[in-house]
């Protein structure tokens, strides 16, 4: 018998399926399989078998044939890879300038394989650079105050 691991250890698509979860729980209060499936743009065989997993890691709670809901460990691991999903993005469209389909892009796959003491000195430069930065784990996008014009872009 292979033994699962426990969360916290999540590979690329378990993070992609808790990142789901969270921003559909910030705009429904019942979250469906189906609707994981739809903004994940994946089958729902697929989905069924990742949230069997996640729910045997103790990341979720799914009812069967009925909603899902994040554990407070998978709402934390949730909001811990949208954080870093947010950082990566500002990075790339406010710092390096790169467009913001790309920078959505590229962050969508960084966050997954970027390590945490890259992580932790990302957050830091831009704290430093940013003046005024929220990475506030919410549907309202990171926003970053020039500190020279007061300007604020999101």
């Amino acid at each position: 018998m292979i033994k699962k691991k426990p969360c916290g250890y999540l590979l690329k698509s378990g993070e992609d399926y808790l990142e789901a979860i969270y921003n559909l729980s910030q705009e429904k209060t019942q979250i469906r399989s189906v609707d994981i499936a739809n903004i994940l743009k994946v089958t729902k065989p697929s989905t069924f078998t990742a949230l069997q997993n996640l729910a045997e890691q103790g990341c979720i709670i799914k009812e069967n044939y009925g909603t899902v809901t994040l554990t407070d460990k998978g709402r934390q691991l949730a909001q811990a890879v949208l954080k870093k999903h947010k950082a990566i993005r500002m990075l790339l469209k406010d710092v390096l300038h790169v467009s913001p389909e790309n920078a959505e892009n590229d962050a969508c796959k960084i966050e997954h394989v970027i390590s945490e003491e890259t992580t932790q000195r990302l957050f830091e430069f831009l704290k430093i650079t940013a003046g005024t930065f929220c990475l506030c784990a919410t549907k309202e996008s990171a926003t970053m105050k020039n500190n020279v014009t007061g300007q604020t872009r999101t």
